[in-house]
């Protein structure tokens, strides 16, 4: 079966365990990008799916048996919701708002869907894009 973001358990547990806000979403967000360098077929297929009517996010699990990758990613805004560290807000959109956003990146250097791809570095547009998404959830 095709994943579309094979994580490996190791990588989730360490991520599972990790308060460092900024390290946890830029290393998924850097994983998706590479992992999507390394296999192009990646976007295609989610567009494709998408089209035909098909629930790509369904092929997108950490690994054979993990959670989905959105899932991973809204339970540690849960989590960190609970510890005090983030504002209140629904864990399951901010989860999707962030994929969503990187996803948006990779679409737009591959086809250019909402205009030329940023002439910047992967690893800088990460870091703005983790800037502006944590800086509308860390408690001032």
């Amino acid at each position: 079966m095709f994943h579309a973001h094979p994580v490996s358990g190791v990588l989730v547990k360490q991520l599972k365990k990790t308060e460092d806000d900024a390290a946890f979403f830029r290393t998924l967000a850097l994983h998706f990008i590479r992992h999507n360098r390394e296999d192009p077929r990646i976007m295609k297929l989610a567009i494709y799916s998408s089209i035909e009517g098909g629930h790509f996010w369904e092929l997108t699990r950490t690994d054979e048996t993990g959670p989905l990758m959105i899932t991973l990613i809204s339970d540690y805004i849960q989590k960190r919701i609970d510890d005090g560290a983030f504002v209140k807000t629904n864990a399951k959109i901010a989860a999707r708002l962030f994929v969503d956003a990187v996803f948006m990146h990779i679409a737009d250097k591959s086809m250019a869907v909402t205009g030329p791809p940023l002439p910047f570095p992967d690893e800088k547009v990460v870091d703005i894009l983790i800037d502006i998404f944590l800086g509308g959830l860390k408690k001032k």
